[in-house]
């Protein structure tokens, strides 16, 4: 079976993610369908993250730098959407808003990571609690209030406690889709009125689907590659900069 590394996977997935975030260019029926197979990409990145965390030399610098990406991010976001409710919310009925930041998930998902690091030095029973409170309070915050993190932060959690057991690791993918299914996916189908808003409705609320990365990560020789800083800076520039791109067209040319 023909295998691929960490960078040539994370170029395929930043095509799919790229799919997903041209609705307002395309037809409803292939937005849904880029949405449906794009579940993959925000877990995909996640297990990167773990595995980032595993062959990194600094775990903190790497989680620093997903800190300062989310918060440039945060910053870049707020200023289109200011100039975009500036000057467009007179003249457009809609305004196409830019909410999305996936770094600031994950980098919950490697601060959670670092602290159940710190877990495992702690030989006091106190500092072990604060840390799990810590860990859980953080895995609720992100769950609630950033991008995906309802499915990517318990992903990330359950690749990185299933290390090295592959059957607990898909027995707990499972079951967080069978939670996330009926959690969040379910409820809207039954307001569907007729079968295509069904089919719709079922490629739009599919973040069960997440388990489409798995026969990704099936091909992913799980080798670490040697990573030039131009590469490093291509894949950390790409998300935000291709999502103004995209927010900059489709305000001021659609």
């Amino acid at each position: 079976m023909k295998t691929f590394n960490r960078n040539q996977l994370k170029l395929f997935m930043l095509f799919l993610m790229t799919l997903d975030h041209i609705p307002m260019f395309v037809s409803v029926e292939v937005s849904t369908f880029f949405h449906l197979v794009s579940r993959c990409v925000a877990v995909f990145f996640g297990y990167m993250v773990v595995e980032g965390m595993i062959h990194t030399k600094n775990k903190y610098n790497y989680t620093l730098r997903l800190w300062i990406s989310a918060l440039i991010m945060l910053l870049g976001n707020t200023i289109l959407n200011f100039i975009f409710g500036l000057f467009l919310s007179s003249t457009r009925e809609t305004l196409y808003l830019i909410n999305n930041n996936i770094f600031l998930t994950l980098a919950i998902g490697a601060t959670i990571l670092c602290l159940a690091d710190r877990i495992k030095q702690q030989s006091a029973l106190i500092a072990k609690g604060l840390i799990i409170l810590a860990v859980i309070l953080l895995l609720l915050a992100g769950s609630l209030f950033s991008e995906g993190g309802l499915v990517v932060l318990p992903f990330i959690l359950i690749t990185f406690l299933t290390k090295n057991k592959k059957k607990a690791r898909i027995y707990g993918y499972l079951i967080l889709s069978l939670v996330t299914f009926f959690l969040s996916d379910f409820q809207p189908l039954l307001q569907a009125r007729d079968f295509r808003d069904l089919l719709l409705m079922l490629g739009y609320n599919s973040s069960w689907l997440f388990l489409l990365v798995l026969p990704i990560l099936k091909r992913y020789d799980g080798k670490k590659v040697q990573t030039s800083k131009k590469q490093q800076h291509f894949f950390y520039l790409y998300y935000p900069l291709h999502l103004w791109l995209i927010s900059l067209v489709a305000n001021f040319i659609l």
